[in-house]
């Protein structure tokens, strides 16, 4: 495909999601709200001013911020799974995270998006301590 005369592999399309599902309004915190209002003009792009950026360059500009980070480079997609496992590790509710992922359902939320944490697990098991600290005879 040429787009200003360059050749790109890539074929940007805006319109309607693939699924129901994929249509949604996504709530954002108030502190993002105030952070993207110094960016927004009408009839703008947020990144790229008058056109959607191509995808290939936000993983390109991730993997150079990667770097500059000093941390080891994962694709740009691995930030939807550490916002998934963020949110339940903060307490959202797996069908709010599923709604706002634009899941279909919450296993596929569960199955391929939520990643707990070694302390996560850790911390259910304490949990359970005073249960079975009761039935050794030990009161927590």
């Amino acid at each position: 495909i040429s787009v200003n005369n360059q050749i790109t592999k890539t074929a940007l399309y805006e319109g309607e999601p693939k699924t129901s599902c994929s249509k949604r309004e996504i709530p954002l915190s108030d502190e993002i709200i105030y952070l993207l209002t110094k960016f927004w003009h009408p009839g703008r792009y947020v990144l790229n001013d008058r056109s959607p950026l191509e995808p290939r360059t936000y993983q390109y500009k991730f993997q150079n911020y990667q770097k500059q980070a000093g941390v080891v480079c994962k694709n740009f997609h691995v930030l939807r799974h550490t916002f998934a496992t963020n949110c339940v590790g903060n307490g959202v509710d797996v069908k709010s995270l599923s709604e706002i992922l634009g899941h279909s359902n919450v296993q596929i939320t569960l199955n391929k998006y939520v990643h707990p944490t070694l302390d996560t697990k850790r911390q259910h098991m304490n949990t359970l301590s005073s249960i079975y600290g009761q039935i050794v005879g030990h009161i927590n």
